[in-house]
């Protein structure tokens, strides 16, 4: 083989193998939007697609397969895996492994190993793993009672916290939590406005705990003697509406989400008019009064789960279609 050849081969070798590394790095990439939209199934799925390459690609399938052994209850080989990362994972990998890690000990109750853990992932150089680690931090004081120590401590990275980018939902994440420690700690009103701006949020699908925060705070607030609307749970079951495949979660959607006043809309679906009528001129809604309809027919009490599968398995349907 002659030198040029020799060095056509060596540049379309090379040039496989960059692509092919691309492509890792867009898998990665996926498995941490799945992360983010809590998807324990789809990082299983990318999980074990990583693990069948090299290193570093096959310790961080590993980290992410070890979402999925935890979420079906096989912990101690989630666990197993996780130190598996923290032993031979690259930085980044690591501190989220013992990020991780320190999820796991707190779900058993294990509140001392759990600070432990986070302590350490909060000297990272990864501010996002720091920024849960230190949400962590605050839910820990919180569950001991300390929830002004709790406030204390996230506004103390609020400033980090928002570098994320404001519609990031570990941002929103970040906020929920300081959401509930100033309502915790007396602070109800700030609390409302801090959980509207995470309501308005397009993860709302993905992360039910904010809404609960938002029944929380709402019920905190409210005068007794007005009436009170129930929020329905939405089963865990039903399918999220899917982000496009080459969507990457850190970076924020074109056009921030509307923002609107969560008293406004409960008074909204408190308040009927007399002699409304059945049929409602859904043409003549502006889109605050269609955000509030919408929300207001999937709230409603006695809503069957049936009714409200199909609810949004049309709403897919509808935004899956072309303009």
């Amino acid at each position: 083989m002659n030198t040029i050849t020799a060095k056509s081969l060596l540049t379309i070798l090379s040039s496989k193998v960059r692509i092919e590394r691309e492509r890792l790095y867009q898998l990665v990439q996926t498995a941490e939007a799945r992360y983010h939209l809590k998807d324990a199934q789809g990082q299983h799925k990318l999980g074990i697609l990583l693990q069948g390459y090299d290193y570093p690609f096959n310790v961080i399938g590993e980290y992410y397969n070890a979402f999925y052994l935890n979420h079906i209850g096989r912990v101690s080989e989630a666990k197993s895996a996780l130190e598996t990362v923290i032993e031979r994972g690259t930085p980044e990998y690591r501190a989220k492994a013992i990020l991780t890690l320190s999820g796991v000990e707190e779900m058993q109750g294990n509140f001392e190993e759990s600070m432990r853990l986070r302590l350490q992932a909060s000297r990272a150089d990864n501010y996002r793993v720091v920024i849960e680690a230190q949400l962590g931090i605050a839910a820990i004081m919180g569950l001991n009672g300390d929830h002004r120590r709790a406030v204390a401590q996230l506004e103390k990275f609020l400033p980090i916290a928002k570098v994320i980018g404001s519609t990031n939902p570990l941002y929103m994440d970040f906020l929920n939590s300081y959401a509930v420690e100033l309502g915790d700690s007396g602070r109800s009103e700030e609390g409302r406005q801090v959980i509207n701006v995470v309501l308005a949020s397009p993860y709302v699908p993905y992360y039910l705990n904010w809404i609960e925060t938002g029944k929380e705070i709402y019920l905190k607030t409210r005068p007794a003697s007005q009436l009170l609307i129930s929020f329905k749970r939405v089963n865990q079951n039903v399918t999220p509406m899917p982000l496009s495949e080459n969507r990457v979660v850190q970076d924020p959607p074109q056009q921030p989400a509307k923002l609107f006043s969560l008293l406004d809309w409960k008074d909204k679906m408190g308040k009927k008019p007399k002699g409304e009528k059945k049929d409602e001129n859904i043409d003549a809604m502006n889109e605050k009064d269609l955000i509030i309809k919408l929300l207001q027919l999937t709230a409603v009490e006695g809503l069957s789960e049936s009714k409200l599968r199909k609810v949004v398995k049309y709403t897919m349907e509808v935004l899956s279609e072309k303009k």
